[in-house]
């Protein structure tokens, strides 16, 4: 079964969710990355590096079968590039995700062609995410800048104060599509999903779908304001992506400069102002290369 990531920088959260899925999923997984403009003509050349370790990394590792590339993202509309490159080839299904998602469900993939097959009025299904994210958690896949640390974005249920001490968990489903409790009511976006072969995903068009009820998964961008590593590249990477993120997905514009603001307040308070120091020297002659719909 085809899996296609969408990836904009990021490569350490891309690492861990296609670990993730190859561990947890029943059937042979082909993962396809598709990396929407994150290049050389919009990330400076020494933070570039970063993606270009991974990416030979996760080909060499079978943690990745291929990768597409864009040159250039495409302001506006990134979602729209899962239209360009997604194909079932001979299966009635495809999967979806971001990259930043990584699953707490074993065979989480069988359940989903089980549940599209059995209500084909479906167009796509997703998996649920943890409501309450606990930092303690999340440490387990990444390191994370200290706990007095909680500038956070403070736009959903998911991101607070209550993400750094409370247990990851989830709400329990209180309203179901169908009668045997099987799809929930709860809607997810472009986080790992399932499609049927026909759908094409895009900005504006099916990009919402409901749940299937019990599986799970842990949403990691919503920490990415906390987000350290002791490899300084990928910190950098991170405050390159918060920085062009408010340009690439305009519809919520201004979350990202919120977050890009917290991101490097966070740093500071952590006492890392090099960091911040090296960004500027490295992206201070580099302009990056934005293209409008």
């Amino acid at each position: 079964m085809k899996f296609f990531i969408l990836c904009f920088g990021r490569s350490d959260y891309t690492e861990a969710t296609c670990r993730s899925i190859k561990e947890c999923t029943g059937s042979r997984s082909e993962i396809i990355l598709i990396n929407n403009g994150w290049s050389e003509y919009t990330v400076p050349p020494k933070i570039l590096g970063h993606w270009d370790s991974f990416k030979n990394r996760a080909l060499s590792e079978g943690l990745a079968d291929s990768i597409v590339n864009e040159n250039f993202p495409i302001m506006g509309s990134a979602l729209s590039i899962f239209s360009k490159y997604c194909t079932s080839g001979n299966s009635d299904f495809y999967f979806i995700s971001d990259n930043d998602c990584l699953v707490d469900s074993i065979d989480f993939d069988l359940k989903l062609i089980y549940l599209m097959r059995k209500y084909p009025s479906l167009h796509k299904l997703g998996i649920d995410f943890y409501h309450t994210i606990s930092k303690s958690y999340a440490h387990s896949f990444f390191q994370y800048l200290p706990s007095d640390v909680v500038h956070l974005d403070g736009q959903s249920s998911r991101v607070g104060p209550d993400c750094i001490n409370a247990l990851g968990k989830i709400g329990p489903c209180s309203e179901f599509m169908d009668s045997e409790g099987e799809i929930c009511k709860s809607q997810s976006d472009t986080t790992i999903s399932i499609v049927k072969r026909d759908i094409a995903i895009s900005q504006h068009q099916y990009r919402w779908s409901y749940n299937a009820s019990g599986l799970r998964h842990l949403h990691i961008g919503h920490l990415e304001e906390l987000f350290w590593s002791t490899n300084d590249l990928a910190v950098l990477e991170m405050i390159h992506y918060h920085r062009l993120r408010p340009l690439i997905l305009t519809e919520f514009k201004e979350v990202y400069e919120k977050r890009l603001l917290n991101y490097i307040n966070n740093i500071k308070i952590a006492g890392h102002n090099k960091i911040i120091d090296d960004y500027i020297e490295y992206s201070k002659d580099f302009k990056p290369a934005i293209v409008s719909n």
